[in-house]
C-alpha cells in the first residue's frame, strides 16, 4: 500500500481521500469491502488525530489476503510517517 499525501487550501480544516484499487486485487466486493474498511479507518484516525488535505492510497496485492487489522495497521503506520 502506497499514501499520497498533499495539503490544499480548500482542505484546511478537513481531508478528503480517494482509493486506488487495480481489478487486479479482486472482484468488485472484494475491493468495495477495501474501500469500506480504508474510508472507516480514516475517519477514526480523524478522531485520534486530526488529519487535514487530500489523500490517495494506493493498494496493491490480492484483497482476499487482507484482514481487516493488518489493514490498519498499516495505514497507520503510512499516516504516522507524514
Amino acid at each position: 500500500m502506497i499514501l499520497y499525501h498533499q495539503r490544499l487550501p480548500e482542505f484546511a480544516n478537513d481531508y478528503a481521500g480517494a482509493y486506488l484499487i487495480p481489478k487486479s486485487a479482486g472482484t468488485a466486493v472484494e475491493r468495495n469491502r477495501l474501500k469500506r474498511w480504508l474510508r472507516e479507518d480514516f475517519r477514526l484516525l480523524q478522531k485520534e488525530h486530526p488529519i487535514y488535505g487530500a489523500f490517495i492510497v494506493r493498494f496493491s496485492g490480492t484483497a482476499a489476503e487482507v484482514v481487516h487489522g493488518d489493514l490498519s495497521e498499516s495505514l497507520k503506520k503510512l499516516m504516522e510517517s507524514i
